[in-house]
C-alpha cells in the first residue's frame, strides 16, 4: 500500500552558507517494486528570499527511494523554474524514525553540489484527518 502525506520542517545549512529553507513537501511512498525503481515522489515549494530574481516562490519535484525495512531514504529535489539550471539539484539522505509520541520524522543530511552547500534536515509527518 502507498502512503501520501504532508511533511513540514526545515533544511538547515552550515552556518556560513545560505539561509535556512523551510520544508513543505507533499510526499508519496509507493510499495517496493520488483526491480530497482523510484518509490518515493512528490513536490513542494518555498517562498524565495530573493535568491532568484523574479521568482517569489520556488517550486520543485522530489523523487527517490525509500527502503521500507531499514527506513533509509534518498530523495532528489529538482527545481521547476526557467531561472534555475536543470543540473542544480539537492540530494537528501536520511532515515524515517518513529518518535516516542508515535509521530514520524524524516531526518538526515542534504547536499547541493552545484552551489557547494550542505547541511542537515528534519521534517515531521503531519497528522491526517
Amino acid at each position: 500500500m502507498g502512503v501520501a502525506a504532508l511533511w513540514l520542517g526545515e533544511a538547515s545549512p552550515a552556518a556560513e552558507l545560505v539561509p535556512v529553507n523551510p520544508i513543505h513537501w507533499s510526499l508519496t511512498r509507493q510499495p517496493p517494486a520488483p526491480r530497482p525503481a523510484s518509490n518515493a515522489f512528490g513536490g513542494g515549494y518555498f517562498v524565495n528570499a530573493e535568491s532568484i530574481p523574479g521568482s517569489p516562490e520556488l517550486h520543485f519535484t522530489i523523487d527517490g527511494t525509500w527502503d521500507v525495512s531499514s527506513g533509509a531514504v534518498t530523495l532528489t529535489k529538482r527545481y521547476v523554474s526557467h531561472n534555475i539550471p536543470e543540473m542544480m539539484t539537492v540530494v537528501y539522505e536520511g532515515k524515517l524514525c518513529s518518535e516516542a509520541d508515535g509521530s514520524y520524522i524524516l531526518k538526515g543530511t542534504w547536499t547541493n553540489v552545484v552551489e557547494e552547500t550542505h547541511g542537515v534536515f528534519g521534517c515531521r509527518l503531519e497528522p491526517q484527518g
